[in-house]
């Protein structure tokens, strides 16, 4: 019975998920009966599949709906999109990753195929030969974004792709040049982020601004050292997982490491600029690392040398970034 697309971006309240899906249908609702049950009735006895995009900001009203359709409704599927999970019953969570990174010498990456042809369709006269570096390092600093690629490209109708390369420590003035006709938050890389970090209260929020300042992986004991004891320990656990969830930190399932993209650090970096909150959180990591050095020296003679030296190595980013701003700072101690 067909494939219904619902955009939920254009709707603003959880109270409006139902009506935006009879409106999807074009079903005009029941007399005295609701949007939400006249859509579970016209839906009870079709096989349909109903995609509902964008459901991170009325998540609550997305995630009733669904219960309450696939309850009437046996029949029909939901593939749903969004930066968190509906947690609703039979919800079968599949993580979209960022494109490859990964090129070898005889082939480009996911990431740089893409800028290329992306690229060449702005300018089809461009010519990539002897571009690789400078499209291996937009790609790996925009951390294989599809929508920061895609729009980086659209910048090759005034700039070389070298140009736009020694750029990207802008990146959010450089990226603004969405297509017409794309949604509003798809238009700059900043109204993307934007519409992410908004969706967060304000303590997490905080976390976000804080986790920023880590340059390289860090692990939840470095999160929980970095909020300092007046933050609960528990919150700051919780309020991680719920970033993970929303795609605002990579976790590596692997190892209990964490990690930001560079644009989301660089991002929260930003918003700790506009709080002139800067220099106290890298103040509170500078501390954090000095503390970490003083624990390795004193574990590193031994039988766990081998193990304290690689975990020295994985955290130089954030000892060097640590030493930067001690010493631009005054408190090289």
């Amino acid at each position: 019975d067909g494939v219904w697309l619902v955009e939920l971006g254009l709707i603003d309240s959880v109270d409006e998920v139902a009506s935006a899906v009879s409106d999807a249908m074009r079903l005009l609702p029941t007399p005295g009966v609701g949007f939400e049950t006249s859509v579970a009735q016209w839906c009870s006895t079709r096989d349909l599949l109903v995609v509902l995009d964008n459901c991170e900001h009325v998540l609550r009203g997305a995630a009733s709906f669904v219960g309450s359709l696939l309850a009437a409704a046996p029949r029909v599927k939901v593939l749903a999109t969004s930066r968190e999970p509906l947690m609703v019953s039979g919800e079968h969570v599949f993580p979209v990753p960022s494109l490859s990174l990964d090129a070898t010498p005889d082939a480009r990456s996911e990431a740089m195929e893409f800028f290329i042809e992306r690229a060449c369709s702005e300018v089809p006269t461009l010519d990539v030969v002897g571009q690789d570096e400078h499209i291996r390092e937009v790609c790996e600093r925009l951390d294989g974004i599809p929508l920061a690629l895609e729009l980086a490209a659209a910048r090759v109708r005034g700039l070389s792709i070298s140009e736009i390369s020694k750029r990207l420590d802008e990146r959010f003035r450089l990226l603004t040049g969405g297509r017409s006709g794309s949604v509003e938050r798809h238009a700059t890389l900043r109204a993307t982020v934007d519409w992410s970090y908004h969706l967060l209260d304000r303590f997490e929020q905080d976390l976000f601004e804080r986790l920023a300042t880590f340059a390289g992986r860090f692990v939840v004991g470095d999160a929980i050292g970095l909020c300092g004891e007046e933050i609960d320990e528990f919150d700051v656990i919780d309020t991680l997982g719920t970033l993970v969830n929303r795609s605002l930190v990579v976790r590596d399932d692997r190892v209990p490491e964490y990690r930001m993209l560079e644009t989301l650090r660089a991002y929260g970096r930003e918003r700790l600029n506009l709080a002139q909150r800067i220099d106290t959180v890298r103040r509170d990591h500078a501390v954090l690392m000095a503390a970490k050095a003083r624990e390795a020296r004193a574990s590193a003679a031994g039988p766990s040398e081998a193990a304290v030296t690689a975990l020295l190595e994985a955290q130089m980013p954030d000892y060097g970034s640590a030493a930067e701003w001690a010493t631009s700072a005054g408190r090289p101690e």
